[in-house]
């Protein structure tokens, strides 16, 4: 396996760190998707949105092996990605089929939305040609798991389902903001070559963040119904923590 050399030592190091990690968080979201499945077959959800969320989780166990295998080719040392557990995220005190819709919701219609947009983003920047291939194909997958969340989404809306979405929506929207996602990569200002490999900038992360609230999230929850100023209103007040 041929190491990029286009970067330096420490560049491929930051590099290899960031594959390493979204293959973490790939494993994560495999875990995740194999506990949503079997619950949305439980509360009997829509049979297309139950073999999504199927489907989804082998999604991600590839995508594992992808982001593995790319922290590999920058030098990371570590061995194979550990199964890993993830506990719910809906709120307390609701039943739990809302406490379903919640996390669905969080998990797909918001962060795989957000997370589509920003490997659309990184496409268009990756120079390195697996780099390319490899984001071509998550991008790929992450939005189709975006579809799960809104079609979850309709269908209990239909069923009378998700009244507490919008005052949820603070919260919710604050679980995406990780710190690994916003905070700067050390030395990205003065290797932008750092985009070409995969690892965006923080100014465009952030960039990419607000616009897909703005453009995709809020008016997708408005169309089905559920108040999204609750959102805006977190947006407005972390925008300037964010910037």
């Amino acid at each position: 396996m041929s190491i990029p050399r286009e970067l330096d030592e420490r560049g491929r190091a930051l590099v290899a760190g960031v594959w390493a990690f979204r293959a973490r968080s790939e494993r994560e979201a495999a875990a995740r998707f194999g506990r949503l499945g079997r619950q949305l077959e439980a509360e009997d959800a829509a049979a297309v949105v139950v073999a999504m969320a199927q489907r989804a989780a082998d999604d991600e166990r590839r995508h594992v092996e992808i982001c593995a295998e790319l922290a590999a080719r920058y030098g990371h040392p570590g061995g194979a990605v550990e199964e890993v557990a993830v506990g719910e995220i809906g709120p307390r005190g609701v039943g739990a089929r809302e406490r379903l819709l919640y996390e669905v919701v969080a998990f797909c219609a918001v962060t795989e939305s957000i997370n589509a947009a920003l490997m659309t983003v990184s496409l268009v920047q990756a120079t390195e040609p697996a780099v390319r291939a490899a984001v071509r194909e998550i991008l790929r997958d992450e939005v189709t798991h975006a579809r799960l969340g809104w079609a979850h989404l309709s269908a209990e809306r239909a069923r009378g389902g998700g009244a507490g979405l919008a005052e949820g929506l603070p919260a919710m929207l604050a679980g995406t903001v990780r710190e690994e996602l916003f905070a700067p990569t050390d030395g990205e200002a003065v290797d932008p070559r750092l985009a070409g490999h995969g690892e965006l900038p923080r100014a465009l992360r952030v960039e990419v963040f607000v616009q897909t609230l703005e453009a995709v999230v809020f008016p997708g929850l408005e169309a089905h119904g559920v108040d999204a100023s609750p959102g805006r209103a977190w947006l407005a007040r972390a925008s300037t923590a964010l910037h």
